[in-house]
C-alpha cells in the first residue's frame, strides 16, 4: 500500500467554540462578573446546537473561567491568585519525589528578584520584623521544627515586604515544595542554624540599608551555600514535599 500522509483530525465544535470564548475571556477585556451571551445568542454566533454550547460552558467552567449564577446566567470568573496557586501546589505533590536542583534554580531567579524590591520599598515595619527573626534564629540551635519555621517566614517576611502579591504567590509555591529541605538540611547539619542565621542577617542589613545590589548578593550567597548542603547530601532529598 502506498504510504500517505497522516491523517490529521481537527478540532470538535465544542473544542473550537471553547477556545474562542477562552480567548475573548482573557484576550477582550472582559472583567470578572460581566455575563456572556445567553445559549440561543450563542448558539446563534457559532452556528451550532445547545448541546456544543452547553459542553463549551462546561469546559470552561472547570477551567475556573466561567461560572453559573442563579438569575444571572453565565458570567465570567477570572481566577483570582490564590486559585493559581493552589493550582500549582497540587502540581508540585504529584508523583512521589521533586526535581530539588530545577526547583532550586526557580528559587534563586525568583528570591534575588524578591530581596532587591524589599530593599527599595521595605517599610521599617518589615526590617524590624526580619531582623527580630534574625535574633530568634541564632537562639534556636537544636531545635530544627522551630528553626525551619523561622527560616520560612524571614523568606516569606521578605517577600510580602515587596508589596507586590504576585511574588507573594510564587514564593508560596515554592516555599510550600521546599519545607521538607529545610528540615533536612537542619537535620544533616544542625549547625547550618547558626550559619543560616548569619546569612539571613546579612540580607536583612542589606535591606535595612535600601541597597538592592547587596541584597541581591547575600541573597545568592545565601542559596548557593544551601545548594552545596544539598549536593552533598543527596540521599535526602528523594522524599515528597511536605506542607
Amino acid at each position: 500500500m502506498p504510504r500517505r500522509a497522516p491523517i490529521v483530525r481537527q478540532p470538535s465544535l465544542s473544542a473550537q467554540v471553547t477556545e474562542d470564548l477562552r480567548h475573548r475571556i482573557l484576550n477582550d477585556g472582559m472583567k470578572a462578573g460581566e455575563q456572556l451571551p445567553s445559549e440561543r445568542e450563542l448558539c446563534d454566533y457559532y452556528g451550532v446546537s445547545r448541546t456544543v454550547i452547553r459542553e463549551a460552558i462546561k469546559v470552561l467552567t472547570a477551567k475556573g473561567l466561567v461560572e453559573s449564577i442563579p438569575g444571572s446566567g453565565i458570567v465570567v470568573r477570572l481566577s483570582e491568585i490564590s486559585d493559581v496557586t493552589e493550582a500549582l501546589r497540587i502540581f508540585l505533590r504529584q508523583g512521589t519525589s521533586l526535581d530539588y536542583a530545577n526547583l532550586h534554580e526557580v528559587r534563586v531567579a525568583l528570591e534575588l528578584a524578591v530581596a532587591a524590591k524589599a530593599a527599595t520599598v521595605a517599610s521599617s515595619e518589615d526590617i524590624e520584623r526580619l531582623l527580630e527573626l534574625c535574633d530568634e534564629l541564632k537562639d534556636l540551635q537544636g531545635d530544627i521544627p522551630r528553626a525551619s519555621r523561622n527560616d520560612f517566614y524571614f523568606h516569606k517576611t521578605i517577600a510580602e515586604a515587596t508589596n507586590n502579591e504576585f511574588m507573594v504567590a510564587m514564593f508560596d509555591v515554592l516555599e510550600g515544595a521546599l519545607m521538607e529541605t529545610r528540615v533536612a538540611t537542619f537535620g544533616m547539619e544542625p549547625s547550618r542554624i547558626r550559619r543560616v542565621a548569619k546569612a539571613h542577617r546579612a540580607i536583612a542589613l542589606a535591606i535595612a540599608d535600601r541597597d538592592p545590589d547587596a541584597a541581591r548578593q547575600a541573597m545568592l550567597d545565601h542559596l548557593i551555600e544551601v545548594k552545596t548542603t544539598w549536593d552533598q547530601h543527596p540521599e535526602h532529598l528523594t522524599g515528597h514535599p511536605q506542607e
